[in-house]
């Protein structure tokens, strides 16, 4: 155990033993201060232990943390308790400055700072709480004495010894000395605040003892001046009494406790009480309803503790029988002689029936007030200088202004518009002047937003009971919409005495009970004459019994059309179509005939059916045609908004008419040569010229050629263009490939030719360069004849490529085929010219085959090959074979730089190489087109697995022997 620790022990139970001294002190004396510094010693105390955990177990966040905030915690409560002693309120930047400490505790205990860093700052504050604190000691002038000195000395020596503790708690060998040159400064500052206290309390009993001769001094003539004070207080008590016997009103007194001291004759009415039962009872628990009780008891607590009474005040109080009496109090404090207050005297007005009159009129008026906010109508009072005193909900609600925004304004110059403002006032003056008020009146009414609403006024004066008028007060109708209502159906009434058709009203009778204009000029009457018609007078396909008939089809269609033959007053015919309706209006049934003279278009429809019929004939023709053209065909106008495609566009951009039909061709072409195109033909350009561009889409860019036409209506304005797409794709393609494969097929052919005709120049010019020797004989030989092979291949490529596209079967010799042997042959050529490269071969022995040997062995070179090829930084080559079912499937992997799923999907086409940007592999491109014809002339298949960057595997099946 080290000395620190020891150091530690000895000032953590002095700290201790001072927390209980001052908990002690604050147990006897109940001073506030005292309590402070309790805690304050009790929370120091926490500063030690935590720092015994840490030099007994090490350093940890949290006793770290508990030792250095313990410490600013009990510095603070130490000047807090100082304050209060000293009469003093504590600053609010002291306690903001010790919160900021104790979040940098926590930060930088989390952070790991520095001990200097971290305690320098805590340490500085406490340093400068304890000098305070001492000057605070030092400067009071209610305290004398050695105490005081020796306090403020100390708490300053210790607020130095604080501010050394960053620096010096670091040296081992000084570290023990520190805490008990600090506990004996934390004792002596304890025992001087125990001095300063007992100090104080001294010359405080001091100056009570001389008080208190001064007081008994004179105590005698206090007696003496009380007697004859305490005879005039019984007689003016008297006095006082014999009036409130006598007065109007309820009196009541209590004392402290609220017991009945006194009441007069008119509380023992009311109530029903006598003297001796109410004298002495707590009121409370009396005559005040239990409902009450706490409200009133809580009043009178309130006004007998501070002196203050509550002045008036409402409660009911019980009568002897049960009753209930609502009275209004006024009250006052009763004091003794030396000003002690001994109860409280209470004057009350009984107003139990004045309160159910006032409640009666409240009621009414609130009734009168929903009534006038809750009618579908505007209620508006106004004063006599034309001020809003009240508006209803409606009126609020129609105008968009509130409550508070009307009432005290001006109605006419919030509501009435400017240009009727004049008007309406001087009507207004009128009345309020002479008495006379229009009992019907309309005008409008301007809202918030400025919209102008016709109200209809009913309007009545309003007068004080001596008959003066105060105002006046309106209901209004907003009929806006009303007057709108009949200003159409005025309209509509003249419409339809103006309308180009002949309009019947008939009732269910067949009578004609209203006609318009142009149905008496259709048929020659009068009105009148019409009017005393019926249905079957005019019309010859009528008889009473049909038009019973119609009348019980027509009620439950509701409507129908039908044309047929009105008969007019000369007796001659008019060919009409009648459209009618069904209609029911306030219990009486109606038929509304519409009649439109057809004469005119009868003669036109017969003219009009053969131009149709030769019309459909030519249409029929021209849509078998536009489907039947092979090319997309889309119609467009001057705007070019889409009209009309054909089936074959429909099937090259992948849409339908319904979809596109209205749509801009800009939305699915963008093309920007194609759209400047058609718009230069609009403009006056000539037709003819193709337009190529492309398009993008899931298959990839597709090359289209497009050619438009504009048609020009009958007076030379253009109408529409009709448009035709070609897909040339393929076409495109093929030119590309041919240029290619022409390209490629010359550099292939070209590099191994030179090389034979250099090596046969040299062993022509053998004495120009110098005789060679047989083996470089040899090697020229041998190369001249491996470059022949190697255009031999690239011929027989080609002739089969021919042989292929001319429709004939390449010619197979088949026969048992030992296909193990043959690649055992090939590979071990491969392995002497690839030394970068891995073979592995897996081949069952007993599988056999029934195939051309030579074209076979053509298909693994070609994939061996391609799999050296394409996997330029060598690797593992394996060919595989295994029987699935009735087939053998042979398969050639590679560990390469892999194909795209575009690349595989084309990988059998002619011309096509799988060429990357970063390869420069060559080749015709026809070695796996010839691979999957040589497959499938043997009854196989072929397919392609690859995945770019990891390697290719191709595997083809063949027919196993026997099978």
């Amino acid at each position: 155990m080290t000395w620190l620790f020891s150091s530690v022990v000895a000032t953590f139970s002095g700290t201790l033993l001072l927390c209980l001294v001052y908990a002690h002190l604050y147990s006897m004396y109940r001073e506030k201060y005292m309590k402070v510094w309790t805690w304050a010693w009790g929370v120091y105390s926490l500063r030690f232990f935590a720092a015994l955990q840490v030099v007994q177990s090490g350093p940890s966040f949290f006793w770290q943390f508990l030792n250095l905030s313990s410490s600013l915690c009990a510095g603070m409560l130490l000047l807090l308790g100082t304050k209060i002693f000293a009469g003093r309120r504590m600053p609010a930047w002291w306690l903001i400055t010790a919160a900021a400490g104790l979040v940098w505790i926590a930060a930088g205990l989390a952070l790991k700072v520095s001990f200097l860093a971290l305690t320098i700052p805590i340490f500085t504050f406490l340093a400068l709480v304890n000098i305070w604190t001492g000057i605070l000691v030092f400067r009071q002038e209610h305290t004398l004495g050695w105490g005081k000195a020796i306090t403020s000395a100390a708490l300053i020596l210790w607020g130095v010894h604080i501010f050394n503790y960053p620096f010096l708690r670091p040296i081992k060998s000084f570290a023990p000395w520190g805490y008990l040159i600090g506990s004996a400064l934390m004792v002596v500052v304890a025992l001087g605040f125990l001095l300063v206290y007992f100090e104080r309390v001294r010359r405080e009993l001091t100056e009570r003892e001389l008080e208190q001769r001064i007081l008994t001094g004179n105590l005698q003539d206090a007696l003496n001046e009380r007697k004859h004070a305490e005879d005039a207080l019984r007689e003016s008590k008297k006095l006082f009494e014999e009036l409130l016997i006598h007065v109007d009103l309820i009196a009541l007194m209590l004392d402290r406790e609220g017991r009945v001291t006194f009441c007069n004759e008119k509380f023992l009415q009311l109530t029903g009480w006598n003297h001796s039962e109410i004298l002495g009872q707590n009121i409370f628990t009396s005559i005040v309803p239990e409902d009450h009780r706490g409200r009133v008891e809580e009043i009178f607590l309130s006004s007998i503790a501070s002196g203050v009474p509550v002045g008036s005040d409402k409660t009911e109080i019980l009568t002897r029988k049960g009753g209930r009496r609502l009275v209004a109090w006024n009250h006052t404090i009763l004091r003794n002689l030396e000003g002690q207050i001994v109860g409280l005297a209470s004057l009350g007005e009984d107003i139990t029936e004045r309160k159910e009159i006032e409640d009666r009129l409240l009621e009414s008026q609130r009734r009168f007030h929903e009534l006038l906010a809750n009618i579908s109508m505007i209620a508006v009072i106004l004063d006599t200088d034309g001020k809003v005193v009240f508006a209803n909900d409606f009126l609020l609600r129609l105008s968009g202004w509130t409550e508070g925004e009307v009432v005290g304004q001006s109605w006419f110059e919030t509501f009435i518009p400017s240009d009727i403002n004049g008007q309406v006032y001087e009507v207004y003056s009128r009345t309020i002047h002479q008495g006379e008020f229009p009992l019907q009146f309309e005008n409008e009414i301007i809202t918030r937003d400025g919209d102008r609403r016709l109200i209809s006024w009913t309007n009545t004066l309003l007068r004080n009971p001596e008959g003066q008028i105060v105002g006046t007060a309106s209901i209004g109708e907003d009929i806006t919409e009303r007057r709108r209502i009949e200003n159409e159906l005025r309209l509509t009434q003249f419409s339809v005495d103006k309308a180009s058709v002949g309009i019947f009203r008939i009732e269910e009778d067949g009578s004609l009970t209203s006609v318009n204009e142009q149905a008496c000029h259709n048929l020659g009457y009068s009105r009148e004459e019409l009017c005393r018609m019926k249905v079957w007078d005019i019309d010859p396909n009528f008889t009473r019994e049909s038009w019973l008939e119609h009348r019980k089809r027509l009620r439950t269609k509701q409507s129908g059309i039908f044309e047929t033959c009105h008969r007019r007053k000369d007796g001659t015919f008019l060919p009409v179509e009648i459209a009618v309706n069904y209609v029911e209006f306030q219990g009486r049934q109606y038929s509304f005939s519409f009649a439109r003279d057809i004469e005119e278009r009868k003669k036109g429809e017969e003219a009009l059916m053969v131009a149709l019929r030769e019309t459909e004939s030519a249409r029929q023709k021209l849509n078998t045609l536009l489907e039947s053209v092979a090319d997309a065909l889309i119609v467009t106008d001057s705007k070019g908004v889409i009209s009309l495609v054909n089936r074959a566009a429909e099937e090259l951009f992948g849409t339908t008419l319904v979809r596109i039909k209205g749509k801009s061709i800009a939305s699915f072409i963008q093309e920007k040569s194609f759209l400047d195109h058609l718009e230069w033909l609009f403009a006056g350009g000539q037709d003819g010229e193709a337009i190529d561009f492309s398009l993008s889409g899931q298959e990839g860019v597709r090359f289209l050629q497009a050619r438009t036409a504009v048609i020009y209506s009958g007076d030379g304005i253009e109408g529409e263009a009709i448009t035709l797409v070609r897909d040339v794709t393929r076409e495109r393609e093929a030119d590309r490939m041919k240029s290619e494969f022409i390209s490629i097929a010359a550099h292939e052919l070209r590099t191994p030719l030179t090389s034979i005709i250099g090596y046969t120049e040299l062993l022509q010019e053998e004495g120009e360069f110098g005789a060679f020797s047989p083996e470089q004989r040899r090697e020229f030989l041998d190369t001249v004849q491996q470059k022949a092979g190697v255009l031999e291949r690239i011929i027989d490529d080609l002739l089969n490529l021919s042989r292929i596209e001319s429709g004939r079967p390449i010619w197979l010799e088949l026969k048992p085929y030992n296909l193990l042997a043959g690649l055992k042959r090939i590979l071990a050529d491969y392995r002497m010219e690839s030394n970068h490269h891995s073979f592995e071969l897996a081949f069952p022995e007993e599988v056999a085959v029934v195939a051309d040997g030579a074209k076979i062995e053509q298909v693994i070179d070609n994939l061996l090959s391609n799999a050296i090829k394409y996997s330029p930084q060598g690797g593992r080559i394996r060919i595989s074979g295994q029987p699935i079912g009735s087939d053998l499937q042979v398969c050639v992997e590679d560990e390469g730089i892999g194909m795209t799923p575009y690349q595989i999907e084309r990988i059998f086409d002619k011309f096509y190489r799988a060429d990357t940007l970063d390869t420069a592999i060559g080749g015709l491109g026809l070695g796996m087109s010839i691979v999957k014809s040589i497959v499938e002339a043997h009854h196989g298949r072929i397919w392609v697995e690859s995945t770019p960057g990891k390697g290719t595997r191709v595997t083809f099946a063949l027919p196993i022997q026997g099978v």
